[in-house]
């Protein structure tokens, strides 16, 4: 089995506090980013090759992960250069976007 909706439900419920949050290589579904945006304690996530991640998603966490400070999204998909800069108004100390293409 892979990550679904239930268990990063779990995750976001039970881990409140939960600072860094490492997914690599999983498809997510749009419902796994909301729960994600959930954990307003992350400082740290990493969603590197999940294809499934896209524009829409990287703007519901510009909007509701305000203590993140480090993302990395290094994958094959298009990201809108207006969604890195909503991101780049929050406090984010890096941005890793290695094989995204901005347009």
């Amino acid at each position: 089995g892979g990550l679904t909706d239930a268990s990063v439900s779990l995750i976001a419920t039970r881990l409140e506090n939960l600072k860094k949050f490492e997914i690599e290589w999983c498809a997510v579904s749009q419902k796994c980013i909301e729960y994600i945006a959930n954990i307003t304690s992350l400082t740290h996530l990493n969603l590197s090759y999940c294809p499934s991640v896209c524009d829409e998603e990287v703007l519901i966490m510009a909007k509701k992960l305000k203590n993140l400070r480090y993302l990395r999204l290094s994958t094959y998909f298009l990201i809108p250069i207006d969604s890195c800069e909503r991101l780049s108004n929050k406090s984010l100390l890096a941005l890793r976007v290695g094989l995204t293409h901005l347009q």
